[in-house]
């Protein structure tokens, strides 16, 4: 008969053991799948964060700009100065003057629309019909 005792103390003890072991696996099995599920999540909001940058980026920076229509507001160019005195050491007086025209005009008129320096000196030593 003892050995029958023994007999039934390890069942009774390994009945208990196995079952903390198959619930440990069930939460393995759980664990896993929140993994994965959060990975495939992960995964999928950089993807959706990609493409809406993307989208951005393309539609906003890189399209070409719209065209802006021409409005009635008035426009001045102030053409550049001649040097009638001949001393081309005096160029730069003739230049200074016609920048600081501009520059004062598009102050003194801030609605209207002022030619830039650079633009209007490309007429510069050209004869042109104001």
């Amino acid at each position: 008969m003892p050995t029958e005792e023994l007999e039934s103390d390890k069942r009774s003890s390994a009945a208990p053991a196995s079952k903390p072991a198959g619930r440990r696996a069930t939460l393995q099995r759980i664990g896993t799948a929140i993994a994965w599920f959060a990975g495939v999540g992960a995964i999928l909001g950089g993807l959706a964060g990609y493409w809406s940058t993307y989208r951005t980026v393309t539609t906003e920076l890189l399209a070409p700009p719209a065209p802006k229509p021409m409005t009635s507001q008035p426009s001045i160019v102030v053409l550049p100065f001649t040097n009638v005195g001949g001393d081309a050491r005096l160029d730069y007086l003739a230049d200074g003057i016609t920048d600081s025209l501009s520059t004062d005009l598009s102050h003194a008129l801030p609605g209207s629309f002022i030619v830039s320096r650079d633009t209007a000196f490309a007429y510069k030593g050209k004869p042109t019909d104001a």
